[in-house]
């Protein structure tokens, strides 16, 4: 099973001033994600969204993931380069439709 999350990357301003990334720093934490296994999704202004199966979250961010279960958390990259850039991770459950 594979799950979509959005990973916030770190912002040098405070975010009371915007607290925008670099595009420097959100293409490195894409391209670090994507080394790692992920499928990158997106390049957001704030995060990057990413997708990838339980073994890989669990292996790569340190996310024990909860199937169908809506999130948001600290993530623990074993990547020490990650564990700078990103510091959380938001994982939205599948939409049910009626």
């Amino acid at each position: 099973m594979t799950t979509v999350a959005t990973v916030r990357v770190r912002s040098d301003t405070p975010s009371d001033k915007g607290g925008r990334p670099k595009r420097a720093d959100l293409e490195k934490a894409a391209g670090l994600l994507k080394e790692r296994g992920f499928l990158i999704k997106r390049i957001g202004r704030f995060g990057v969204s990413i997708e990838g199966d339980d073994e890989t979250f669990d292996r790569e961010l340190g996310m024990k993931l909860a199937k169908g279960k809506s999130f948001v958390g600290k993530p623990h990259p074993e990547l020490e380069q990650l564990e700078r850039l990103i510091d959380l991770i938001e994982v939205t459950s599948e939409p049910e439709y009626y």
